[in-house]
């Protein structure tokens, strides 16, 4: 009976040998499977999936660090006004603050901004002209005492005066402009264009993740290709 009881007990139990050929749960969770687009073929192998990341990651990088930069550049100085009958009384900056009717010294090819406020319920406007009278660039009129416009521009050597039309004898202040603009003398304000044609810098930007983007398959392809020969002349050197 002891007999038969043990050998169906030996004859039912796996050999240690069965038990380490076959791989626990645990094991078979921690194998590590190839996908088409992340396959495993040795210890310190790129994949694809790593090859893209990066270098989307350093166009992306590359992308929003020329943005900033462009947007660093583009910085716009204001100049506030009161506007009256008598003149336009300057409020900011504070190197003409106080001053009536001062001369602005502008940076040919810089943004300003001219915000001013009515201080008088009298109809005006802000107007910035060539020299022959021609308007560059100028706000709504207002005619309500508090009221505020403002206009943005981009200065040009062209920029003479700046004047409320309907008082020219007292509202008027003269235009100073140093250097060379890239835009034609008397462009428009507000116009969004590039000077000379330039292609604006976000616009570079963008066309250059997306070349990066395109080109990594070809980059990682040839990048697999160098290592693969690498590997096989170090497999073929004799030891």
């Amino acid at each position: 009976m002891n007999g038969t009881t043990n050998h169906d007990s030996q004859r039912g139990a796996p050999s240690t040998t069965e038990r380490e050929a076959t791989p626990s749960t645990t094991e078979r969770e921690a194998t590590p499977s190839a996908t088409d687009d992340d396959e495993l073929s040795g210890e310190g192998q790129v994949t694809r999936r790593t090859f893209l990341r990066a270098t989307g990651g350093a166009a992306a990088a590359a992308g929003a660090a020329t943005a900033a930069s462009g947007e660093g550049a583009a910085q716009t100085e204001t100049y506030r006004f009161g506007g009256h009958v008598p003149g336009w009384e300057a409020r900011a900056p504070e190197s003409i603050a106080g001053e009536t009717n001062p001369t602005l010294e502008l940076e040919a090819g810089t943004e300003y901004e001219v915000v001013w406020e009515n201080l008088d319920g009298v109809i005006h406007n802000f107007v910035v002209r060539t020299e022959d009278g021609e308007e560059l660039a100028s706000t709504e009129d207002v005619t309500q005492e508090g009221a505020t416009a403002s206009v943005t521009f981009t200065a040009t050597p062209a920029m003479a005066e700046y004047i409320c039309i309907y008082h020219q004898s007292t509202m008027v202040g003269d235009i100073e402009v140093e250097g060379e603009a890239g835009a034609g003398a008397g462009a428009r304000a507000d116009t969004g264009e590039a000077a000379d044609g330039a292609v604006p810098l976000e616009i570079l930007a963008v066309a250059g993740s997306v070349l990066v983007l395109f080109l990594s398959p070809l980059l990682f392809a040839l990048f697999l290709l160098t290592r693969r020969q690498r590997d096989g002349q170090e497999g073929g050197a004799p030891n």
